[in-house]
């Protein structure tokens, strides 16, 4: 991939990664069976770091789905408005999960509330948390682990970065002479940070691994969590 981008905040991301890269692991899922008259009942779905497209867009599910995907990208956000105008089902928001928890809130919110829900059904985070990492630290990914499971009433999926991502995120901006994330040299979680993503979700967030979904095209696995007590 060309380029650099400080948040993972792309231009053209999917020209290298295609959505149907992702899209194979949720078509393959039948969360929602099960859960009353699937006609009647509509599901909300949170798409965090979208870029500029969203999960729902080209998936093949035969619910009825709300989605709302969020990126701090203005730019990428508003060429995702204009390429759904037509889909009445799927709306965007510029969001920063590690902002204000109030700005967090208000996006999130008013989309839920003007559906009759207070929670979402499904919240997807797919290659970012790497990004948030690098600018947060190591207490800026828990806290973004902690808000994304308080936002699902059920369901979680996460596409983390493997440690040899973040090096490799590390080598490019060497290359070309721009600045290192200051983070990187002090953060702790390292080589073991997608158990310690597991960790987490399991000891602080009442979520546990469902399903394996597999790995993508460039070597990333993707869990499936779902809250503890609805297990």
């Amino acid at each position: 991939m060309s380029g650099l981008a400080k948040h993972g905040n792309f231009h053209n991301y999917y020209k290298f990664n295609t959505p149907e890269n992702r899209l194979r692991q949720l078509d393959q899922l039948s969360l929602f069976e099960g859960r009353g008259d699937n006609t009647q009942r509509v599901f909300n779905v949170l798409d965090v770091g979208c870029n500029e497209n969203c999960c729902k867009e080209k998936s093949g599910y035969q619910y009825k789905i709300n989605t709302l995907g969020v990126d701090l990208d203005s730019v990428l956000i508003d060429r995702a408005k204009e390429k759904s105008k037509d889909n009445p089902n799927v709306s965007f928001g510029r969001l920063d999960m590690l902002d204000e928890m109030t700005n967090v809130q208000q996006i999130t919110q008013d989309f839920l509330s003007a559906r009759g829900s207070t929670q979402f059904d499904l919240v997807v985070c797919f290659s970012i948390t790497m990004w948030i990492h690098l600018n947060h630290g190591d207490q800026g990914l828990l806290q973004f682990l902690d808000r994304v499971s308080d936002l699902t009433l059920n369901f979680l999926i996460i596409e983390p970065q493997p440690w040899s991502c973040y090096k490799s995120a590390v080598k490019r901006h060497k290359k070309v002479g721009a600045e290192v994330h200051p983070l990187f040299s002090v953060i702790n979680i390292r080589n073991d940070v997608e158990e310690k993503i597991k960790e987490h979700l399991s000891s602080n967030c009442g979520m546990a691994v469902k399903q394996e979904l597999g790995v993508t095209d460039w070597g990333r696995g993707v869990s499936l969590y779902q809250r503890n007590n609805k297990l």
